[in-house]
């Protein structure tokens, strides 16, 4: 099985079958009631895309960091209040949705992600934008509307890096 669509089966837990670690490309776990995503996801080596956006997620398992093949990550609209730091390790992110949490800062080492071409980060509490932002080579798009940045910080990232879309609201 290469695609898994379970979106909106009002699930509280999911664990991947053994018989799907080689095969699962795409896992879509989005709007369900799931709290936590299982260790085992960390078995399914060839997963390319994981959907679990509208859940009640308050991090991510450090099993993620086999999943060496992740291009797109959605997490949107949970409840993370920290950056999963697991994150930084997955060399082939390509996509990185984040949007409508709480989460008041980017760690140290997001510069990690040289893959990155798109950042999501609207609607959470990003208080300050790290430099490091702006060393990832392949970034085009940012999104930073709804967070208490300061506009000084935003326009400066926009003038050293004229070749990245950056969304952003005055406060």
């Amino acid at each position: 099985m290469k695609k898994m669509i379970l979106r909106g089966r009002g699930l509280s837990s999911w664990a991947p079958s053994p018989r799907w670690y080689s095969t699962l490309e795409l896992l879509d776990l989005g709007k369900n009631d799931l709290t936590e995503l299982p260790p085992e996801i960390g078995c399914c080596l060839r997963l390319k895309v994981l959907e679990a956006s509208n859940n009640r997620l308050v991090g991510l398992p450090r099993e993620v960091e086999n999943l060496q093949e992740l291009e797109m990550v959605g997490v949107n609209a949970n409840l993370f209040q920290e950056f999963p730091c697991v994150l930084l390790r997955l060399k082939s992110l390509e996509w990185l949705i984040m949007g409508a949490s709480a989460i008041s800062s980017l760690p140290q080492g997001i510069s990690a992600l040289e893959g990155l071409r798109v950042l999501d980060l609207n609607g959470n509490r990003i208080r300050e934008l790290p430099t490091e932002l702006e060393s990832l080579p392949r970034l085009e798009h940012l999104d930073l509307r709804r967070n208490p940045l300061p506009t000084c910080q935003v326009l400066n990232f926009r003038r050293r890096r004229p070749d990245v879309e950056v969304l952003f609201e005055c406060p």
